[in-house]
């Protein structure tokens, strides 16, 4: 795989460097923050080679590569400048429930390798133990278990700084915080056998937050508005020094007295809520979560699962929900695939699947989830009920899991306990559950002559012989596309074309032909013509944050429509009146097909003019 190639075709088809604002990855995806999300077509981007499918989630336009992301991501960043607009606001409002998965999302997902490195070092350490029992009584024991505890120890200050970075507060602040809720003074008065301590006589509890989470969460959220505080109260000659003081002066008692409390409060009551879910109800839960896991993860709410993962190693010191259904979930994915690699008749599919399916084995599930068993549909359901099935028999069996790690084959020691031979079975269940299912219920698949097809086809051709012309979908005055005062219209990064100052609300097709997208937001519509020509019209500048507001769509994705039909009705007084500039861009995003784009530019026109020629 090229590497550098691919991270070029990502950008370019995500609208340039200029529409990212940030990008991250987990272990699986690129996950990018954009400008305006309504500039990217899904299925141009999935078409990349090296892509094996995109989510738009929680305000991240996520792009799944599998297990190589990392070198993706290195030759991406190449081109992307990371530190300097990891910081901007991204332009889309997100709603409270995305919000806080996004900060889950954000402030784990750099930290789930060292996780992942402790838990596979305490498991490995217990696994050596168990046929070395006298090793525990060596300074060699103590010395590799604090290699793996000091993660868990200080994941507090670890969490500080990646909770800094998507509260956009100074991450040095918050490890500073961080740091005086971990204070050795405090860890000594409680061991003393004190319960509280008096600031200003004001009274505090005393709470260990060594491998806490929710504390420090919700410390930095408050340390974020603190720092606005600070640097509006702090005059500028003194800012230097003021602005930190003021900022963690108020910050830390505030984190001492009542949100560590909080934070500690709420993280063991979560543990005692899933206590007695397992206790009632364990193994249908595990049951359920085996079969939906796939799902789950999909919507990425399983990144809301890993704070609470953490609490319930610290107290009580294993789990026997999450993790076991998330072994009965990966290793299905696995099942399925591989009884894919078998069954197919298309050689490209069967090396896809044979290889997802060994990394599923592995715990890295996507590939095949995406790649495979959701590309072709039942697989899916094959999933599901090998996942589902599983999970019953470890819930029933208490599998047990004493250590954080991507649950698959390899992470098999994190789940040595006294139930470790269900935990194998449960393995072996799941596989063969998954793969008997998915060989059963078959699937549906392009032959290979439909895929090379379909390959010639998506090569560029230059459509010169005969010309073709955009009528305007409204009335109003053609300018150039130049002046568009946004620089990813303005530089013609998606495509060329012209744009218009509307005189009314109405939006009407430009060409005969099909609707290929219509976003949410109803701000924007794609459409393709007869003759080829991919066209997007984008009503305003950063209407998107509207959320669909005085836009009325009048068609949906797929139909069929002539030149005239109307498309969408916009409330034009009433966007204006809200701030937004009107232009509009009409653009061809395929013009790289033809050999020129040629916009009537400087005129008033009404809906039906001639305003483009297409050669």
């Amino acid at each position: 795989m090229n590497y550098q190639e691919l991270a070029k075709k990502i950008i370019e088809q995500l609208g340039g460097e200029k529409n990212i604002t940030h990008v991250t990855h987990c272990a699986t995806r690129l996950r990018f923050t954009l400008k305006n999300e309504s500039f990217v077509d899904d299925t141009k981007v999935k078409k990349i080679q090296g892509v094996m499918g995109v989510r738009r989630q929680s305000g991240q336009y996520q792009v799944i590569i599998g297990p190589d992301v990392n070198n993706v991501y290195v030759e991406l960043v190449k081109h992307v400048n990371v530190k300097d607009i990891s910081n901007e606001p991204s332009e889309e409002k997100q709603k409270i429930g995305a919000r806080i998965l996004d900060i889950i999302s954000g402030s784990f997902g750099p930290i789930i390798p060292v996780i992942t490195m402790a838990g596979m070092i305490k498991a490995l350490l217990a696994l050596i133990i168990t046929f070395m029992p006298w090793l525990k009584a060596t300074s060699t024991y103590m010395v590799i278990n604090t290699i793996a505890d000091a993660t868990y120890y200080f994941l507090p200050i670890m969490l500080a700084y990646t909770a800094a970075t998507k509260f956009k507060t100074n991450p040095f602040y918050a490890m500073a915080i961080a740091g005086v809720l971990l204070h050795p003074n405090f860890a000594s008065l409680k061991a003393a056998g004190n319960t509280t301590f008096t600031f200003f006589h004001i009274s505090g509890r005393l709470v260990t937050y060594s491998s806490s989470v929710i504390p420090i969460l919700l410390s930095v959220w408050f340390l974020s508005y603190i720092e606005k505080f600070a640097e509006k109260v702090s005059p500028e000659f003194l800012k230097y020094f003021m602005k930190p003081v003021v900022t963690v002066i108020i910050t830390a008692p505030v984190a001492l007295i009542v949100l560590g409390p909080i934070g500690s409060f709420l993280g063991d009551y979560l543990v005692i809520i899933l206590q007695l879910i397992s206790s009632n109800f364990g193994w249908l839960a595990v049951g359920i979560l085996g079969a939906l896991m796939p799902w789950i993860i999909m919507t990425g709410m399983h990144q809301s699962l890993r704070p609470i993962n953490l609490q319930m190693m610290v107290n009580p010191g294993y789990d026997v929900l999450i993790l076991p259904a998330m072994l009965s979930a990966n290793i299905a994915q696995a099942g399925a695939a591989m009884a894919v690699s078998f069954k197919s008749k298309n050689k490209e599919m069967k090396k896809l699947a044979r290889t997802t399916g060994s990394t599923a084995l592995l715990g890295i599930t996507e590939p095949a989830m995406y790649g495979v068993n959701l590309k072709l549909k039942r697989p899916m359901i094959g999933v599901m009920i090998g996942g589902g099935t599983a999970g019953l028999y470890a819930g029933i069996m208490g599998v047990k899991a004493i250590a954080l790690a991507t649950a698959g084959l390899l992470a098999l020691p994190i789940f040595l306990s006294e139930t470790f031979l269900h935990a194998i079975i449960t393995v072996v269940i799941s596989f063969v559950t998954a793969f008997v299912a998915t060989w059963i219920l078959g699937f549906k698949e392009e032959t290979e002559d439909e895929t090379t097809e379909e390959l010639v086809t998506e090569k560029p051709i230059l459509k010169s012989e005969k010309s073709q012309t955009i009528a305007s979908p409204m009335n109003g005055e053609v300018v150039s596309i130049k002046t568009v005062k946004d620089d990813t219209f303005a530089q013609e990064t998606i495509g060329k074309g012209i744009a218009i100052i509307p005189d009314e609300g109405k939006v009407m097709s430009p060409v005969n032909g099909t609707v290929t997208a219509l976003f949410p937001s109803k701000h924007a519509i794609g459409l393709k013509s007869d003759e080829g020509a991919e066209i997007l019209i984008h009503i305003g500048l950063d209407t998107v944050k509207l959320d669909g507001k005085h836009f009325e769509s009048l068609v949906k994705q797929d139909d069929v429509v002539k030149i005239g039909d109307p498309l969408i009705n916009f409330d034009l007084k009433e966007i204006k009146e809200a701030g937004y500039d009107v232009i509009t861009p009409i653009l061809i995003t395929n013009y790289s097909e033809f050999l020129d784009i040629i916009g009537e530019e400087g005129k008033k026109v009404v809906k039906g003019d001639k305003i483009i020629t297409i050669l």
